[in-house]
């Protein structure tokens, strides 16, 4: 036990300051030191027993919070007392330890039984103790796989698959363990070294890049258990700084290094498995010469679920061409004699099945030493072919790119390569997420697409040539100073200028790309009911056809950027604000004579209210009803309210309307105006767990106070009727003053505290968005009670609230306010605003 407490106290040393390269300088560090220790606590007096290292600890892995992985392993009798010297004292010590106790032949047995155990016996190294126990369990390891009883392939292979399958695009908080490209997935091909080693003596080793990777994986793992403070392997977004300065390195730099690291596994593992990948599954995978070798046909699946994760799995360069026969592949030489453009190769290569090399070696030869394109209309046309052909267009593209080509050809491109991004709610990095947009824009214009919207526009574009370009562009400008769409659209309209596509694409994809958050930005924190927002969208686009693929664009972006960000909510809002800017357009290139919009409305109610409502009601309530009031709801909303509010409510009262619907709740409050209301409201939906979305107040003229919001489950489930009935209950209380409100929000707070986030907190103030009123932005981690607070303070800063908008972005949330002064006027003082600013500040 005193040489565990000084291993103990050794690790922790290394977690408080990391030894050499953190990775396999600490594994072997740990791993010594835990020899050393075991090997103290074998009694001598013990015959015919091992102790045995397995596993992480049997191949010199073990990291700073690994299991210890351990097996006794005796020649048919265990020894009495054998337990208790060995594997007690590692309890003792609170070390996760990973045990077995065995015979020879029972170890074997297990082998046989389950590959994760036959997979752990590969890397057995003797500890202290019997040498030949190890000798003849290795020689019949080798003797079961030389006779084909241990079945080593086709579980390493379904493993495989299953990573792909879940994860078929690289993730940025990456699982370093059991992810894809992670250690799992290297540990797979050091197995298949081991079992050939065994089987017949043959032994390689690894290549370089292997070992580089290897070596990044270990210790990325190791920052993150040493800042985690325990065994943790997810490169999650809150840790990477923390594990950053552990490593001695800059945030972007560990996590780009650690993402290439992952992709280059990746392309290791493919290249490995190669068409197995793809076959059926019920062919059979066996060890032959040490390659993959199906054992019958070339069933081949051609599905997607193992392309694309970063790098989508190829072999490297040269390496497996055999595999592809000559006959297959046209010369790489063009019609003139000289080569053939690397593009017209990568089109050729479209068609070439998945598992094969993208290109033969004379091709990759003839990639490698290609200058930079001609950009004549082949080039053009084959660069297009590679984007509309979606994920074997990226896995032919990253191709292109591992043999430096496109870094000649688009030299924008190369600073995306595995580049973090820095907003949490991103799940890939960023080359991933402009590769998916590629393909979620492909997927969202086809007929049998689950946006009916974007198929009916995508069609009206007839070709997606220019949204395409765009998608892949859309964030180019990330990681270069200044606004990413201003820097992305310089260097989309360079490129686009350099590969000589017209006056028309390139317009088309440099505004794409200055405006690519035009849509979601103003649907989500502006009144799209104000017909100066549509106005400013309308001006900003400028031609219907922009604003088609700015709405394509918007769509692919958010749901590639993950599904926090694309909500039905959102999509709701997006498609709408697109309808008023479209109809905005139509109506400046038609210039047709019109009504005015109020009266135009307004009579349009009184049709829908015959046999509702005595015919002078409606008006009467309309006209009592600020003038923002009527464009902002649909004639059945209207006349909805109008119920609600008659008779008018008694002093003290709320009555509460809720109607569920597909996209969103919607909630009309009715009651009796009294300071604070907002607040009080928010911070009832806060105490049972209902998320505002966005939210519209009105005071009638006979002080009656309607409020509109549109809410959801916070948790992401649905709302029964026993809850609504407490909201209710809640509400009337509140409304009285009979809720405790400040005491129960600070007591939920407490037992529902967010982590994450990024931390930033931001106050902007427009004065030009609005004529009427003054836009204030919250950006800050979301929080329960955050609405309620912020109400509150605008409450006691003098300030009447109009809309309500809730844009959340993962564990950030953007807070929108149109407010004004309690005299009916916009804020425009300088020092008021400033005030604004500060006190919102301190309430995040």
């Amino acid at each position: 036990m005193p040489g565990l407490v000084a291993f103990t106290a050794f690790r922790e040393q290394l977690v408080r300051r990391r030894l050499g390269d953190g990775g396999p300088d600490v594994c072997r560090a740990l791993t010594q030191a835990l020899d050393h220790c075991l090997a103290a606590l074998l009694p001598p007096a013990l015959n015919r027993l091992a102790v045995v290292a397995v596993g992480g600890y049997g191949r010199g892995e073990l990291c700073l919070y690994s299991d210890v992985d351990v097996m006794l392993l005796h020649g048919g009798h265990l020894p009495p007392g054998a337990v208790e010297a060995v594997l007690y004292p590692l309890w003792d010590a609170r070390l996760t330890v990973g045990h077995a106790v065995r015979s020879v032949k029972e170890a074997l047995t297990a082998a046989r039984e389950r590959t994760e155990t036959a997979t752990a016996l590969l890397d057995a190294r003797l500890v202290a103790g019997d040498a030949s126990l190890v000798a003849e369990l290795r020689e019949g390891l080798g003797r079961l796989l030389r006779r084909g009883r241990l079945d080593l392939a086709g579980p390493l292979l379904t493993a495989e698959r299953e990573r792909r399958a879940r994860e078929p695009a690289q993730l940025q908080e990456a699982n370093l363990k059991d992810g894809r490209g992670g250690l799992r997935a290297l540990h797979a091909l050091h197995w298949w070294r081991q079992a050939r080693a065994l089987a017949d003596g043959a032994s390689a080793p690894p290549a370089p890049e292997e070992d580089e990777a290897r070596t990044v994986l270990l210790a990325t793992r190791n920052a993150l258990h040493a800042v985690a403070g325990r065994r943790y392997d997810v490169y999650a977004f809150d840790l990477r700084a923390p594990a950053a300065a552990w490593l001695g390195l800059d945030v972007h730099a560990t996590g780009r290094r650690l993402y290439a690291a992952m992709r280059t596994v990746d392309r290791l593992v493919g290249d490995h498995w190669g068409e197995a990948l793809f076959a059926s599954r019920s062919r059979r995978v066996t060890l032959d010469t040490g390659r993959v070798h199906l054992a019958a046909g070339r069933d081949v699946d051609r599905g997607d679920s193992a392309l694309p994760a970063g790098v989508p799995p190829q072999p490297s360069p040269g390496r497996g061409v055999g595999l592809l026969r000559r006959r297959t592949a046209p010369p790489a030489v063009g019609a003139t004699g000289g080569p053939v453009s690397p593009l017209v190769l990568a089109v050729r290569a479209l068609a070439r099945p998945a598992g094969r090399p993208v290109f033969t070696a004379e091709e990759a030869a003839l990639i490698r030493s290609a200058g930079g394109p001609a950009w004549d209309r082949a080039d053009r046309a084959a660069l297009l072919r590679l984007l509309a052909a979606g994920r074997r267009g990226w896995e032919v593209f990253t191709a292109l790119d591992d043999l430096g080509w496109v870094a000649r050809a688009l030299p924008e491109w190369r600073h995306t390569v595995a580049a973090p991004q820095h907003a949490p709610f991103h799940l890939h990095p960023l080359d991933v997420h402009l590769w998916r947009t590629v393909l979620e824009l492909l997927t969202i214009s086809r007929p049998e697409g689950d946006e009916p919207w974007c198929h009916e526009v995508a069609r009206e574009l007839r070709t997606l040539d220019d949204a395409l370009l765009a998608a892949l562009l859309h964030d180019i400008g990330k990681g270069w100073p200044g606004d990413h769409a201003v820097v992305g659209a310089e260097a989309a309209a360079a490129f686009c200028r350099r590969a000589r596509f017209g006056p028309a694409l390139t317009g088309a994809v440099t505004r794409a790309v200055r405006h690519h958050l035009l849509l979601p930005t103003v649907a989500t924190r502006r009144d799209i009911d104000d017909p100066r927002v549509v106005t400013h969208v309308a001006d900003q686009v400028g031609d219907p056809r922009t604003l088609q693929i700015l709405f394509l664009l918007a769509v692919a972006d958010a749901r590639a950027t993950g599904p926090a960000v694309w909500t039905p909510w959102k999509a709701s809002l997006v498609r709408a604000l697109f309808a008023r800017a479209a109809e905005e357009l139509s109506r400046r290139a038609s210039a047709e004579k019109r009504s005015p919009l109020a009266e135009r409305l307004l009579r349009e109610l009184e049709r829908a209210a015959v046999g509702r409502f005595e015919p002078g009601l409606v008006r009467e309530h309309v006209q009592a009803m600020p003038p923002s009031y009527l464009p902002s709801f649909a004639p059945q909303d209207v006349l909805r309210h109008l119920e609600a509010m008659t008779p008018p409510p008694e002093p003290g009262d709320a009555r509460v309307d809720v109607r569920p619907a597909a996209v969103a709740t919607n909630v009309v409050v009715v009651a009796h105006d009294r300071p604070g209301l907002l607040a009080a409201l928010s911070g009832v939906f806060a105490l049972h767990n209902v998320s505002v979305l966005d939210g519209r107040f009105f005071t009638r003229a006979d002080g009656i106070v309607l409020d509109s919001f549109h809410v959801e489950d916070a948790l992401g489930g649905s709302i029964d009727d026993r809850r609504w009935a407490r909201v209710r209950a809640d509400m009337a209380r509140a409304v009285r003053g009979e809720l405790p409100l400040e005491e129960l929000l600070r007591e939920k707070a407490r037992a529902y505290r967010r982590t994450g986030g990024t931390g930033r907190v931001e106050v902007l103030v427009d004065t030009a968005a609005s004529e009427r009123f003054t836009v204030v932005e919250v950006h800050c981690a979301d929080r329960v009670g955050l609405l309620h607070d912020i109400a509150r303070a605008l409450f006691e800063l003098g300030l009447d609230i109009q809309l309500a908008k809730v844009d959340t972005q993962g564990r950030d949330v953007v807070d929108t306010f149109y407010v004004r002064s309690l005299d009916g006027e916009p804020v425009r003082d300088p020092a008021r605003l400033e005030a604004i600013r500060r006190t919102l500040g301190a309430v995040c």
